[in-house]
């Protein structure tokens, strides 16, 4: 029997949105020198060290506070998880990336919701993807766990984005809730959400 070990960490490219993934080698020597990672594009991602066995120090650059963050991983802890760890900012608890084995990555990857490309090409973002990936992650959890309801108590909701905002509509009776998406400060009050209840008729403007 084969025992997949392997710890792997995703994070979002702050340039084009893509997905890079950081592999936590076992045999990667405690104490070796950073290894660097970059995007398809160019773009610098971040850093990982192995600084102690199972413990691995992430070093990562924000989109949305312009800061450069450390995350500390215990690789043993992630192979007890059958879901990916997310990483978050600490200043605006937008998520940028999450962590695993690579086998949970693996599939997580596989079945995204949305990613950033989708953002971009399908549905025309260009400002700021990774704000609006970050609402739309958040929601779509809020949607799942049953914190968006409208006041007609019918659970059918969608969404779909509009200058700048996500906007949630009840299929039912047309009530709808616009979320504005300009910065960290939105993201951080929609991750400080509970609920949100649809009361409005017509569409937001």
């Amino acid at each position: 029997m084969v025992i997949h070990t392997e710890v792997s960490a995703a994070l979002y490219c702050p340039a084009c949105g893509g997905i890079s993934v950081l592999q936590l080698n076992q045999f990667i020597p405690v104490g070796a020198s950073w290894k660097s990672v970059y995007c398809g594009c160019g773009q610098y991602i971040g850093s990982v060290r192995h600084i102690q066995e199972n413990l691995w120090l992430l070093k990562h650059s924000c989109s949305f506070c312009n800061q450069k963050h450390y995350t500390l991983i215990n690789s043993r802890f992630l192979r007890t998880l059958h879901q990916v760890n997310r990483i978050y900012c600490t200043n605006y608890y937008a998520e940028l990336g999450y962590c695993g084995t690579s086998a949970v990555v693996a599939a997580y990857i596989g079945r995204q919701r949305c990613n950033y490309s989708r953002l971009l090409f399908e549905w025309g973002i260009k400002d700021d993807p990774g704000i609006m990936l970050a609402g739309y992650n958040r929601i779509t959890d809020m949607l799942a766990a049953g914190n968006i309801t409208c006041s007609c108590s019918k659970q059918h909701i969608m969404l779909y984005f509009d200058s700048g905002a996500i906007v949630l509509q009840c299929k039912n009776c047309g009530r709808s809730r616009r979320i504005v998406l300009h910065g960290g400060n939105d993201v951080f009050s929609l991750q400080k959400s509970r609920a949100i209840v649809l009361t409005k008729f017509g569409l937001p403007g």
